[in-house]
């Protein structure tokens, strides 16, 4: 039997509801032989929901979120890779005909959409270029963005010692290996409001972790800064030369 195209990794630990919208919203998904769905489990509360589902059920062994995004990384048998984490949904508006076919015919190493908040009327796009790079703020949306398996593979996965901003140090690592994107403005996900980052409890601690990844990243991110600026520069005097 041929690997699946896609695997979708849903992190869940004592939500319940949560759990039960993410796997509705790709019932009709995992019925199709090219798309697994991976549920890791920090309580073992969701067992019997996710194995109704018919998804691949694991008991995470480790503690905090990028341990078991890793964990179900381990696993996962598929050339590409979305984590939809316990309360985020497949966007209902997304035609899995066209996100399969990008998928199968792509070049690119990821493939990042727009993502619609709950609460909100419309969703939000990729960001403008100008926010995009160089990468000072997470625009990448883990939700909303789906990754080969072996480029993950290849970075290491996350690091488990950040408690919320894994995804982002994750997506430096990553950018700093010059990755083609297919950037698309349609909504990929749904993003569940109640999730860790939203907490107001955890605001500070995801600043600190922010300034302690951007810390990390400052020399490449100031050398990209400045690259850009000294090839702007090189590109204006030609034009000034040849005026």
């Amino acid at each position: 039997m041929n690997p699946p195209i896609l695997a979708i990794i849903t992190v869940t630990k004592a939500d319940g509801k949560g759990l039960a919208d993410t796997l509705a919203s790709a019932a009709t998904w995992r019925v199709l032989s090219f798309v697994e769905q991976i549920v890791v489990d920090g309580d073992g509360t969701g067992r019997m929901a996710a194995e109704m589902a018919g998804c691949r059920w694991l008991r995470q062994r480790n503690t905090g979120i990028g341990d078991a995004f890793n964990e179900g990384l381990a696993v996962a048998r598929g050339e590409w890779i979305w984590f939809l984490n316990s309360g985020d949904r497949v966007h209902p508006d997304l035609d899995i005909g066209w996100l399969l076919k990008l998928l199968k015919t792509t070049k690119a190493d990821l493939v990042t959409g727009g993502i619609h908040y709950d609460g909100e009327t419309d969703f939000q796009p990729v960001p403008p270029l100008r926010v995009q790079w160089p990468p000072w703020q997470c625009w990448l949306a883990h939700p909303a963005t789906i990754v080969r398996r072996s480029l993950l593979i290849g970075l290491g996965g996350f690091d488990p010692r950040l408690t919320i901003a894994m995804d982002f140090e994750l997506w430096l690592r990553l950018l700093r290996r010059d990755p083609h994107i297919d950037v698309v403005s349609i909504p990929l996900a749904a993003f569940d409001m109640n999730g860790l980052c939203q907490r107001r409890e955890t605001r500070r601690l995801l600043q600190r972790e922010y300034t302690r990844v951007l810390l990390r990243h400052s020399r490449w991110l100031l050398q990209t800064w400045l690259d850009m600026g000294f090839r702007g520069l090189k590109v204006l005097f030609r034009a000034w030369r040849q005026s």
